[in-house]
């Protein structure tokens, strides 16, 4: 914790703020704790979901946030029992930066907590831009001596995963290119959280896969979550990914992902090998959700130079959880090559 202190007292300074803290999750007990302090506050803990600390690991993004008696800014952030006199420190709280940090598998280990800007109402855009990058090399630290190293791995995986395939000498049978533009409607959560929010955050994964999978035993998000586990320890992955967007029914991706032939399938007849597309909804503290998913035989796809239009297609639902997500008027923009030589990287 001592590597911290001057971490914090850095962060202060910098920003003009009234009080610092580095606030750790506590699995087991489901809160935050204050590890490192720089200002005049006690030590203290906060549950996941209240407050604006408990909020930002829940939601999994930063908050930049005025808190005015009126509540006109932000409605419903002030309340008077919590913002002033806040912690029995005597101060009251006019404004709050959080800025969550990430382990390599982007799961929340804590937050960044800034308190009150001096001289504005808010932490301005350059504020938030400073400490998100503290946030990302602190976030390193706690994760341990390997975390740069993971994370370097992690992002030449994601640059080499397209170069890699591409560059295939069978670009007929190794590789598969996915168009993803768009969905609409995408189903909400079963429950909303406690600010009301029940939007989905979702992102699209890809998967080259032996025969249909859209009826497979229940069981296939645990299954799922191993398999992709393991895949990234992979030096060119199973999965291709998309990016993830936050709170959002109708996202849009215009991406461009490729999705490399498995090895073992090398040998298998294409008709028998299938696009496995899975929607999931992202979340911060614990394994990603899966929501529905659809699929596409190799024998559909044309070799083509271009990738063809994308087309809407209808979300089917993951067996076990007919009944969990309303996908009735969900649509997915996607479309296939399995050619692409004059693919941009």
């Amino acid at each position: 914790a001592t590597l911290f202190v001057p971490a914090l007292e850095g962060i202060r300074n910098v920003l003009g703020a009234e009080a610092t803290t580095l606030m750790l999750l506590d699995q087991e007990a489901q809160d935050l704790y204050t590890e490192v302090i720089d200002g005049p506050l006690p030590h203290h803990r906060t549950p996941i979901g209240v407050g604006v600390a408990g909020q930002a690991v829940k939601a999994g993004h930063l908050m930049n946030v005025e808190i005015t008696r009126t509540g006109e800014a932000k409605p419903g952030w002030f309340n008077a029992q919590r913002h002033k006199n806040y912690q029995g420190s005597a101060m009251e709280v006019r404004s709050e930066l959080v800025v969550p940090l990430f382990d390599t598998s982007q799961k929340c280990m804590g937050v960044i907590k800034c308190i009150n800007k001096a001289g504005a109402a808010a932490f301005g855009t350059e504020d938030v831009k400073y400490v998100s990058e503290v946030a990302h090399h602190i976030g390193m630290m706690l994760e341990g001596p390997d975390a740069g190293l993971r994370r370097v791995l992690r992002i030449s995986r994601e640059r080499m995963q397209n170069k890699s395939v591409i560059e295939a000498t069978d670009l007929g049978k190794g590789a598969v290119i996915c168009n993803l533009v768009k969905a609409k409607q995408l189903p909400t959560r079963a429950s909303a959280d406690s600010q009301g929010r029940t939007f989905i955050d979702p992102y699209i994964t890809f998967s080259i896969v032996r025969g249909s999978p859209i009826n497979e035993e229940i069981g296939a998000q645990q299954r799922q979550l191993r398999s992709r586990n393991k895949d990234r320890k992979a030096a060119i992955r199973r999965y291709g990914k998309s990016s993830t967007i936050l709170e959002d029914a109708n996202p849009e991706w215009n991406e461009t992902i490729a999705v490399a032939m498995p090895m073992k399938f090398r040998q298998i007849p294409i008709e028998e090998l299938w696009v496995h597309v899975q929607l999931w909804d992202y979340d911060s503290l614990k394994p990603d959700d899966l929501v529905a998913q659809t699929a596409f035989p190799l024998t559909q796809f044309e070799q083509m130079a271009e990738l063809p239009e994308a087309m809407p297609q209808r979300l089917l639902p993951i067996p076990g959880q007919e009944s969990v997500y309303n996908l009735e008027e969900s649509l997915l923009w996607v479309s296939f090559t399995r050619r692409a030589p004059h693919l941009a990287l």
